[in-house]
């Protein structure tokens, strides 16, 4: 009997989330009271009215159920949907990040478990931006990761974009930039090296990406 490919694995994990996030979500008959403002800001969005679409909450979320929106027709269904894609598809980075650090056969088992975590599950199938915000937590927890360790400006660039989408699902995705900055000075004493012109411009650019990419909202 072959053994199970990665690739194999993670459809196998994806098609799992799905289904448990689609139960959920269709065993959730109230909107959360949150949820009727994100929808309601998705609408004015998905017309082009900016300023009443931006009250309240940052745009990320409401901006994804507004493209949603488009194709469904409904706003609770959109925002539902929403959540539950991008609570599937958290598991790939979480798969990845476990893997590198740990192996592959602990981030199968982690990632197994990752799947029936409650509060992960619950907020899949609701209105609710966390399972967006965790996504982009995920995946920036896993760039940075990956700029520290293989110093590949790619993922450097990559933080900057990532952190920055958390930051425009939720304001505490600016937390990521912060703690990702001020990890420099350990980093660099844990390696018994000094800050190289290179990592300086590569730090510089991530900063320089989320703020362009942050720039309109907080001028908003």
């Amino acid at each position: 009997m072959n053994k199970i490919t990665e690739k194999q694995q993670l459809l196998l994990l994806l098609t799992l989330a799905l289904i448990i996030r689609l139960y959920v979500a269709f065993q959730t008959p109230v909107i959360a009271k949150d949820g009727t403002v994100y929808v309601q800001n998705a609408i004015y969005l998905s017309v082009g009215n900016i300023e009443q679409g931006l009250v309240g909450y940052p745009p990320g979320y409401p901006l994804l159920i507004a493209l949603a929106y488009r194709m469904i027709g409904n706003g609770e269904l959109a925002g539902q949907a929403v959540s539950v894609l991008f609570g599937s598809l958290s598991i790939l980075p979480f798969f990845f990040l476990t893997k590198d650090i740990f192996g592959r056969q602990i981030a199968w088992i982690a990632s197994f478990l990752f799947l029936f975590q409650p509060f992960l599950v619950q907020h899949s199938g609701e209105v609710t931006s966390e399972s967006v915000y965790i996504f982009f937590f995920i995946s920036t927890t896993y760039a940075a990761w990956r700029a520290l360790r293989y110093k590949k400006t790619r993922s450097y660039l990559a933080v900057g974009i990532l952190s920055a989408l958390a930051y425009l699902t939720r304001p505490e995705g600016v937390g990521l930039l912060i703690a990702f900055v001020a990890w420099l000075p350990f980093h660099l004493w844990i390696q018994r090296t000094r800050l190289s012109p290179r990592m300086a411009g590569q730090f510089l650019c991530t900063v320089l990406i989320f703020a362009i990419l942050a720039a309109p909202y907080l001028v908003h």
